[in-house]
């Protein structure tokens, strides 16, 4: 017959310069578990630091209060100290000059002057520690330490906190389990451990993926010069089994280690608790 027949057979041809692209975006789903629990330690670390920081905080500001009223207490009676130095000091020469004079035994005079001499010791003891007093107040202040400085020794000009009045020793323990950083930290301690363990758990499965691939051609021989190939894989990582289930065993101890770190300190703060009562 005169009709054409129709070649079914297909064949490529290529130019010389071509160029050739495509983009493939993979989603796994393992990946994406592990990710996501990864992504919630950072956060817990992230408010660990905070409750670090809110725990230096909190002693910072005791120990300057303790600061404070220890060198109220010490000008309170420093200026008293000095003069009482320099009345011994007046004493001993007296003591001299009668011993000299024969107006008293010198066993007498060697008494009184030691008794003297003890106390004046314990005055300067007294002053050096009323100095080391301020020098730690404007350390934990961050002033330097030539820094001349008056405290204002007036009690009812002091804030006081009105609102803390509990009516019991397990009210003030409550408050205390509740309010310190401390137990905030080992809870979420507790918790990036647990999240850690998961994602090792999760890291032994098989790992199926999803992929789409769009790609493009300028070879003008090419019939179809873009096209889109799609599928999903899975694979099966049987070697990273046996230390994936030590790490897990390793942050189940951890959390375990961590709950009687937590016991512990409960237990320290309740004691602090009492004896300050």
């Amino acid at each position: 017959s005169g009709t054409d027949s129709e070649n079914s057979s297909y064949s490529y041809s290529a130019e010389k310069t071509h160029s050739y692209g495509g983009v493939k975006l993979l989603w796994n789903a393992v990946d994406f578990g592990v990710t996501y629990f990864k992504a919630r330690q950072e956060a817990d670390r992230q408010r660990q630091s905070n409750h670090e920081r809110r725990r230096i905080a909190q002693k910072l500001a005791c120990d300057v209060a303790t600061a404070y009223w220890q060198c109220i207490s010490a000008e309170r009676v420093a200026t008293r100290a000095v003069v009482l130095r320099e009345e011994f000091n007046q004493e001993l020469a007296r003591l001299g000059e009668s011993s000299k004079k024969g107006q008293i035994g010198e066993s007498d005079a060697l008494e009184r002057s030691y008794l003297l001499k003890t106390q004046n010791v314990k005055i300067s003891e007294f002053i050096e520690k009323h100095q080391a007093a301020r020098l730690n107040l404007l350390q934990l202040i961050g002033l330097p330490v030539d820094t001349q400085f008056t405290l204002a020794d007036d009690i009812d000009g002091v804030p006081m906190l009105d609102s803390l009045t509990p009516g019991s020793i397990e009210e003030l323990e409550n408050m205390a389990l509740l309010q310190r950083p401390e137990f905030y930290q080992e809870d979420i301690g507790e918790r990036i451990s647990l999240d850690e363990a998961r994602a090792n758990l999760i890291s032994m499965l098989p790992s199926p993926s999803l992929f789409v691939n769009p790609q493009k051609d300028n070879n003008k021989f090419l019939y179809y010069n873009s096209w889109v190939s799609a599928g999903a894989t899975i694979s099966w990582n049987l070697m990273n089994i046996p230390s994936k289930i030590h790490e897990t065993k390793a942050n189940f101890k951890q959390i375990d280690f961590t709950r009687c770190k937590r016991m512990a300190l409960a237990i320290a703060v309740i004691t602090q608790v009492r004896l300050s009562t």
